[in-house]
Order: C-alpha cells, then structure tokens, then sequence
C-alpha cells in the first residue's frame, strides 16, 4: 500500500536507545557515496560502529533522504545504513521486475561492495519489509535481527477479504504505470524512479510471503510495529476493518518467531 506513516522514525530511535540521543551526528562516517554494484551506481550512507548494523529499507516511493535524520540520530548508539534502491534518488535505475528478491540482491551486493560486514538488523517500511523478509530468506546467516514498520500483508489475503480495496489497489498500479510510460519520453521527469515505483508495486501484489507456520524465522529477534489509526480518507467505509485485518496479520507476521513480538501504534 502506499502509504506513508508518521512516526516510524521516531519509534525506530526509541527502540535504539537514540531519543533523545546523547549527541547530534551531523554526518556519516563509515562507508559514504556512490558504489557500484553488477555496472550500475547504488547509494549508500553509513555510520561507523561495532556489529549489527542496522540497514534501513524505505517504503515505497521514499528514499534514503527520507530517513537521514533518523539514521544519524540513531547512529549515536549504533551503527546504521540507509541506501537507495535502483531508480530512486542517485542510484541508477536497475534491471526490470524490481521484486523483493531483485531488490534483497542488490542491498547485500551493495554492503558487501561498501565493506559492510554482517551481522546486520534489517528495517523495512511498508514494501521495505517484503524486502527484507526477502533479504532474511536469501542470507539468514547474515540478519541477526529484523524490524518490520506496518509491512505490507500477503495481497492474496487483500484480494479475497476485501475486493473494494483490492480494486483501488489495482487502479493505484495502472496510474502509476500510466505515469511512468509518459515518463520514459519526457526528459525532465524522473523516469527511472517512476519505473522503479511502477515496477515494486507490481510485483507487491505477486508477494506471496514466506511459508506459513508458527517458526518461519525460527527464533530470530523480530519486531513487528503496526499502524492503529485506519485511513477512511483513502478506503472509505472498509477502513476500520482493513486497519483491523492489517493488524492482525502483522500479529501473525509476529508469531512466525519464537522471538517476535509486536507494538500497535496510533
């Protein structure tokens, strides 16, 4: 869903320890810049520290700047990375489908390039959480810990629960789509960043999660935040049940480890 949710920034520094934090970091001090990953440039910005470091993976249409003052407040206490996927802010536009998987690729490409070592606690944002998941699935010796910001539910479940809002979903990825076509002719739109967007929320909707079951992550250190407050201006009468619905299947998300647990935010 796009989406965007006040507060997750502030309950990221919270849970590390950085709010207030002790002292203001005014830049990044560990790997800073521009890094190429299979020819192509990524951007990634980090701040030094002992291990894990915390890897930040914005939602839909963010992009590391999105998450700066975050990430240096949190990198008084720890060390921590933001980076943009392909196609948004410096990073060069990547090879079509942008899925999960493509994007958890490239993120660990980029660390391993840039000289970040793992272990590493994953963040994801909304559609950042489906990659993460993806990234915990891929190289689960490398996440020592994961932290999902009101990740998106299986569509599927979005599909057959609630077709109203399945519906809108639909006409959300056809406009994007639109926009991005007409980008691709247009010099002074950011087509490459309308490509990438188009593409992610395409393939969101072809998620289909990770296997079911009470110990998917085993006992991985999981934390799973949640949006309390629905949002009838966009889903009208189904707002309260979706938020409800949306919940609960974080409460799930949860549940897959031993060592999960979740916080519901208003």
């Amino acid at each position: 869903m796009r989406v965007r949710w006040e507060g997750v920034g502030f309950l990221t520094m919270v849970l590390f320890g950085a709010f207030p934090p002790k002292a203001t970091c005014q830049e990044f001090d560990g790997p800073d810049g521009l890094f190429q990953v299979d020819g192509r440039s990524m951007v990634l910005h980090c701040s030094s520290g002992p291990p894990p470091t915390l890897v930040i993976d914005a939602g839909l249409g963010d992009s590391s700047e999105d998450w700066e003052t975050i990430a240096l407040g949190v990198s008084t206490q720890a060390a921590v990375c933001i980076y943009d996927r392909p196609g948004y802010g410096e990073s060069e536009p990547g090879p079509l489908p942008r899925s999960p998987t493509a994007n958890a690729r490239d993120l660990r490409a980029l660390l391993n390039v840039a000289g970040v070592q793992p272990p590493y606690v994953i963040a994801g944002h909304s559609l950042g959480g489906l990659n993460a998941q993806a990234f915990w699935r891929l190289f689960p010796s490398d996440v020592a810990g994961m932290i999902l910001l009101d990740p998106t539910p299986t569509p599927a479940l979005i599909q057959e629960r609630f077709p109203d809002v399945w519906a809108l979903v639909l006409a959300d990825v056809e406009s994007l789509e639109a926009e991005a076509t007409e980008a691709r002719g247009n010099p002074a739109v950011e087509a490459g960043r309308l490509d990438a967007m188009s593409s992610e929320y395409s393939e969101t909707l072809r998620w289909a999660g990770l296997a079911d079951g009470p110990n998917t992550f085993g006992n991985l250190p999981l934390l799973v935040v949640a949006a309390g407050r629905p949002r009838p201006e966009s889903l009208g009468t189904s707002a309260v049940a979706f938020q409800e619905f949306w919940i609960n299947e974080n409460r799930l998300l949860a549940g897959r480890s031993t060592a999960g647990r979740v916080i519901v935010l208003d």
